[in-house]
Protein backbone atom coordinates (compact mmCIF):
# COMPACT_ATOMS: atom_id res chain seq x y z
CA UNK A 1 0.00 0.00 0.00
CA UNK A 2 1.11 3.56 -0.76
CA UNK A 3 -0.14 6.67 1.02
CA UNK A 4 0.22 10.01 -0.78
CA UNK A 5 3.24 12.09 0.19
CA UNK A 6 1.31 15.17 -0.88
CA UNK A 7 -2.45 15.79 -1.00
CA UNK A 8 -3.86 19.11 -2.18
CA UNK A 9 -7.41 20.31 -2.76
CA UNK A 10 -7.51 22.24 -6.04
CA UNK A 11 -11.18 23.28 -5.94
CA UNK A 12 -14.45 22.37 -4.22
CA UNK A 13 -14.64 18.89 -5.78
CA UNK A 14 -11.08 18.16 -6.95
CA UNK A 15 -7.94 16.89 -5.26
CA UNK A 16 -4.37 16.43 -6.46
CA UNK A 17 -2.13 13.76 -4.93
CA UNK A 18 1.48 12.60 -5.26
CA UNK A 19 2.38 8.97 -4.54
CA UNK A 20 5.89 7.46 -4.19
CA UNK A 21 6.28 4.60 -6.68
CA UNK A 22 9.45 2.60 -7.20
CA UNK A 23 8.47 0.21 -9.97
CA UNK A 24 10.66 -1.03 -12.83
CA UNK A 25 7.83 -3.02 -14.43
CA UNK A 26 4.20 -1.98 -15.10
CA UNK A 27 1.86 -3.09 -12.32
CA UNK A 28 -1.92 -3.25 -11.97
CA UNK A 29 -2.98 -1.46 -8.77
CA UNK A 30 -6.15 -0.19 -7.12
CA UNK A 31 -6.72 3.45 -6.26
CA UNK A 32 -8.69 3.68 -3.01
CA UNK A 33 -10.29 6.96 -1.98
CA UNK A 34 -12.12 7.29 1.36
CA UNK A 35 -13.96 10.29 2.72
CA UNK A 36 -17.15 11.71 4.15
CA UNK A 37 -19.92 13.79 2.64
CA UNK A 38 -21.36 16.90 4.28
CA UNK A 39 -23.79 14.72 6.23
CA UNK A 40 -21.06 12.61 7.80
CA UNK A 41 -21.73 9.53 5.67
CA UNK A 42 -18.67 7.44 4.78
CA UNK A 43 -17.75 7.29 1.08
CA UNK A 44 -15.36 4.93 -0.69
CA UNK A 45 -14.15 4.70 -4.29
CA UNK A 46 -12.04 1.87 -5.69
CA UNK A 47 -10.68 2.18 -9.21
CA UNK A 48 -8.17 -0.15 -10.95
CA UNK A 49 -5.21 1.65 -12.55
CA UNK A 50 -2.04 0.51 -14.27
CA UNK A 51 1.13 2.17 -13.02
CA UNK A 52 3.91 2.29 -15.64
CA UNK A 53 6.70 4.47 -14.34
CA UNK A 54 9.30 5.70 -16.84
CA UNK A 55 12.36 7.34 -15.31
CA UNK A 56 15.15 9.38 -16.81
CA UNK A 57 17.80 7.04 -15.38
CA UNK A 58 16.26 3.66 -16.19
CA UNK A 59 13.64 4.27 -18.89
CA UNK A 60 10.65 1.96 -18.76
CA UNK A 61 7.70 0.55 -20.67
CA UNK A 62 3.92 0.47 -20.68
CA UNK A 63 1.31 -1.82 -22.19
CA UNK A 64 -2.38 -1.68 -23.02
CA UNK A 65 -4.91 -3.72 -21.04
CA UNK A 66 -5.55 -6.03 -24.01
CA UNK A 67 -1.81 -6.69 -24.39
CA UNK A 68 -1.72 -5.56 -28.04
CA UNK A 69 0.06 -2.22 -27.65
CA UNK A 70 3.38 -1.47 -25.98
CA UNK A 71 5.67 1.52 -25.55
CA UNK A 72 9.36 1.14 -24.66
CA UNK A 73 11.47 4.09 -23.53
CA UNK A 74 15.26 3.86 -23.16
CA UNK A 75 17.23 5.65 -20.40
CA UNK A 76 17.80 9.41 -20.88
CA UNK A 77 14.81 9.75 -23.24
CA UNK A 78 12.45 11.46 -20.77
CA UNK A 79 13.51 14.66 -19.03
CA UNK A 80 11.67 13.74 -15.82
CA UNK A 81 9.90 10.71 -14.36
CA UNK A 82 6.44 10.09 -15.84
CA UNK A 83 3.62 7.55 -15.64
CA UNK A 84 2.80 6.18 -19.10
CA UNK A 85 -0.69 4.99 -19.98
CA UNK A 86 -2.11 3.37 -23.12
CA UNK A 87 -5.85 3.41 -23.73
CA UNK A 88 -8.14 2.50 -26.61
CA UNK A 89 -9.54 5.44 -28.54
CA UNK A 90 -12.52 5.77 -30.84
CA UNK A 91 -12.25 7.61 -34.13
CA UNK A 92 -14.22 10.83 -34.18
CA UNK A 93 -15.10 10.17 -37.82
CA UNK A 94 -14.80 7.32 -40.28
CA UNK A 95 -11.54 6.47 -42.02
CA UNK A 96 -11.26 5.84 -45.76
CA UNK A 97 -8.34 3.54 -44.98
CA UNK A 98 -8.53 0.10 -43.39
CA UNK A 99 -7.65 0.25 -39.69
CA UNK A 100 -6.40 -3.12 -38.44
CA UNK A 101 -7.24 -3.60 -34.77
CA UNK A 102 -7.73 -0.73 -32.35
CA UNK A 103 -6.54 2.86 -32.10
CA UNK A 104 -4.40 3.45 -29.00
CA UNK A 105 -3.78 6.75 -27.25
CA UNK A 106 -0.47 7.09 -25.38
CA UNK A 107 -0.34 9.62 -22.54
CA UNK A 108 1.06 12.03 -21.52
CA UNK A 109 1.04 13.52 -25.01
CA UNK A 110 2.26 16.97 -23.98
CA UNK A 111 5.83 16.15 -22.97
CA UNK A 112 8.87 16.38 -25.30
CA UNK A 113 11.28 13.46 -25.57
CA UNK A 114 15.06 13.59 -25.72
CA UNK A 115 15.18 10.95 -28.46
CA UNK A 116 12.98 8.17 -29.80
CA UNK A 117 10.52 5.89 -28.02
CA UNK A 118 9.40 2.62 -29.62
CA UNK A 119 5.72 1.93 -30.29
CA UNK A 120 4.67 -1.67 -31.07
CA UNK A 121 1.20 -2.94 -32.03
CA UNK A 122 0.02 -6.52 -32.51
CA UNK A 123 -2.12 -7.69 -35.43
CA UNK A 124 -4.07 -10.84 -36.26
CA UNK A 125 -2.98 -12.33 -39.57
CA UNK A 126 -6.56 -13.13 -40.60
CA UNK A 127 -7.36 -9.42 -40.75
CA UNK A 128 -4.78 -8.31 -43.27
CA UNK A 129 -1.68 -8.75 -45.41
CA UNK A 130 1.17 -8.17 -42.90
CA UNK A 131 3.50 -6.96 -45.66
CA UNK A 132 1.13 -4.06 -46.34
CA UNK A 133 0.86 -2.94 -42.70
CA UNK A 134 2.47 0.14 -41.20
CA UNK A 135 2.19 2.08 -37.96
CA UNK A 136 0.49 5.47 -38.24
CA UNK A 137 -0.16 8.44 -36.00
CA UNK A 138 -3.67 9.90 -35.98
CA UNK A 139 -2.95 13.63 -36.02
CA UNK A 140 -5.06 16.37 -34.44
CA UNK A 141 -6.15 17.34 -37.96
CA UNK A 142 -7.63 13.86 -38.44
CA UNK A 143 -5.21 12.49 -41.05
CA UNK A 144 -2.78 9.59 -40.78
CA UNK A 145 0.99 10.08 -40.68
CA UNK A 146 3.27 7.10 -41.34
CA UNK A 147 5.56 6.26 -38.39
CA UNK A 148 7.23 3.02 -39.48
CA UNK A 149 6.71 -0.53 -40.65
CA UNK A 150 9.29 -2.69 -38.89
CA UNK A 151 7.60 -6.09 -39.20
CA UNK A 152 8.11 -8.99 -36.78
CA UNK A 153 6.03 -11.65 -38.53
CA UNK A 154 6.91 -14.31 -35.93
CA UNK A 155 5.27 -12.37 -33.09
CA UNK A 156 2.81 -10.50 -35.36
CA UNK A 157 4.09 -7.07 -34.37
CA UNK A 158 4.61 -3.85 -36.34
CA UNK A 159 6.80 -1.18 -34.72
CA UNK A 160 7.93 2.38 -35.26
CA UNK A 161 9.80 5.16 -33.44
CA UNK A 162 8.36 8.47 -32.24
CA UNK A 163 9.65 11.72 -30.71
CA UNK A 164 6.40 12.43 -28.82
CA UNK A 165 3.31 10.51 -27.74
CA UNK A 166 0.01 10.63 -29.59
CA UNK A 167 -2.64 8.22 -30.94
CA UNK A 168 -1.55 5.26 -33.08
CA UNK A 169 -2.99 2.42 -35.14
CA UNK A 170 -2.05 -0.14 -37.77
CA UNK A 171 -3.37 0.54 -41.26
CA UNK A 172 -3.28 -1.69 -44.31
CA UNK A 173 -2.22 0.04 -47.52
CA UNK A 174 -3.03 -1.97 -50.65
CA UNK A 175 -3.42 0.96 -53.06
CA UNK A 176 -0.43 1.81 -55.28
CA UNK A 177 0.76 5.39 -55.81
CA UNK A 178 -0.88 7.60 -58.42
CA UNK A 179 1.13 8.78 -61.45
CA UNK A 180 -0.66 11.47 -63.46
CA UNK A 181 -0.23 14.54 -65.67
CA UNK A 182 2.77 12.96 -67.38
CA UNK A 183 4.73 15.14 -69.78
CA UNK A 184 5.45 14.36 -72.54
CA UNK A 185 2.13 12.88 -73.60
CA UNK A 186 2.11 10.01 -76.08
CA UNK A 187 3.39 11.04 -79.50
CA UNK A 188 4.87 14.36 -78.37
CA UNK A 189 7.57 15.70 -80.71
CA UNK A 190 10.61 17.53 -79.33
CA UNK A 191 13.21 19.48 -81.24
CA UNK A 192 15.46 19.75 -78.17
CA UNK A 193 17.44 16.58 -77.50
CA UNK A 194 17.41 16.93 -73.69
CA UNK A 195 13.68 17.41 -73.02
CA UNK A 196 12.33 17.89 -69.50
CA UNK A 197 10.22 15.01 -68.17
CA UNK A 198 7.52 15.83 -65.60
CA UNK A 199 4.74 14.04 -63.71
CA UNK A 200 2.60 14.32 -60.60
CA UNK A 201 3.26 11.44 -58.18
CA UNK A 202 1.32 11.01 -54.94
CA UNK A 203 0.34 8.45 -52.34
CA UNK A 204 -2.12 9.34 -49.59
CA UNK A 205 -1.11 6.77 -46.95
CA UNK A 206 2.30 5.10 -46.61
CA UNK A 207 3.80 7.74 -48.89
CA UNK A 208 6.82 7.97 -51.17
CA UNK A 209 9.91 7.58 -49.01
CA UNK A 210 12.55 9.20 -51.23
CA UNK A 211 13.94 9.43 -54.76
CA UNK A 212 15.22 5.86 -54.25
CA UNK A 213 11.59 4.66 -54.53
CA UNK A 214 11.27 6.17 -58.01
CA UNK A 215 12.64 4.74 -61.24
CA UNK A 216 12.67 6.69 -64.51
CA UNK A 217 14.14 5.25 -67.68
CA UNK A 218 14.29 6.36 -71.30
CA UNK A 219 14.85 3.43 -73.65
CA UNK A 220 15.96 1.42 -70.60
CA UNK A 221 18.58 3.98 -69.53
CA UNK A 222 18.28 5.25 -65.94
CA UNK A 223 17.48 8.93 -65.44
CA UNK A 224 18.09 10.93 -62.23
CA UNK A 225 14.70 11.48 -60.50
CA UNK A 226 14.02 14.69 -58.59
CA UNK A 227 10.91 14.47 -56.42
CA UNK A 228 9.37 17.22 -54.28
CA UNK A 229 7.02 15.62 -51.70
CA UNK A 230 5.49 19.00 -50.85
CA UNK A 231 4.21 19.62 -54.39
CA UNK A 232 4.18 15.96 -55.56
CA UNK A 233 6.11 17.05 -58.67
CA UNK A 234 8.57 14.60 -60.24
CA UNK A 235 11.07 15.87 -62.81
CA UNK A 236 14.09 14.64 -64.72
CA UNK A 237 16.09 15.52 -67.80
CA UNK A 238 18.49 13.38 -69.85
CA UNK A 239 22.14 14.12 -69.10
CA UNK A 240 23.07 13.40 -72.72
CA UNK A 241 21.48 14.32 -76.08
CA UNK A 242 18.89 11.77 -77.18
CA UNK A 243 19.11 10.35 -80.66
CA UNK A 244 16.59 11.41 -83.28
CA UNK A 245 13.57 9.17 -83.51
CA UNK A 246 11.17 7.38 -81.18
CA UNK A 247 11.86 6.95 -77.45
CA UNK A 248 10.09 5.08 -74.66
CA UNK A 249 9.64 6.65 -71.21
CA UNK A 250 9.00 4.46 -68.14
CA UNK A 251 8.10 5.79 -64.69
CA UNK A 252 7.87 3.33 -61.79
CA UNK A 253 7.00 4.40 -58.23
CA UNK A 254 6.94 2.35 -55.00
CA UNK A 255 5.21 3.46 -51.80
CA UNK A 256 6.25 2.82 -48.20
CA UNK A 257 4.88 -0.74 -48.03
CA UNK A 258 5.91 -1.87 -51.52
CA UNK A 259 2.87 -1.10 -53.70
CA UNK A 260 4.10 -0.24 -57.21
CA UNK A 261 2.67 1.84 -60.05
CA UNK A 262 4.09 2.08 -63.56
CA UNK A 263 3.36 4.36 -66.49
CA UNK A 264 4.76 4.33 -70.03
CA UNK A 265 4.78 6.98 -72.72
CA UNK A 266 6.53 7.33 -76.06
CA UNK A 267 7.76 10.51 -77.71
CA UNK A 268 9.90 11.62 -80.64
CA UNK A 269 13.01 13.75 -81.04
CA UNK A 270 12.93 15.41 -84.45
CA UNK A 271 15.19 17.74 -86.42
Amino acid sequence: DFDPVLLKQTDEKSYWAVFPFYLKEPKQMTLLVKGENIYGDSLKLEHPITISIVTKSYGGKAGSEDGKAEVKVDPEIVYKDINLSINKEKMKRGSKHKVVGEIYSVEPSTIPLNGFAKISLNYTEEDCDPQKLALYELTDAGWWRSIGHDLDSTNKIVSGKVRYFSSYALLEDTKPPVIEKIYPYNGKKFEQRKPEIKAIVKDDLSGIGSDLDILITIDGEWMIPEYDPETNVLTTRPTYPLSYGKHELLISVKDGVGNISEAKRYFFVVK
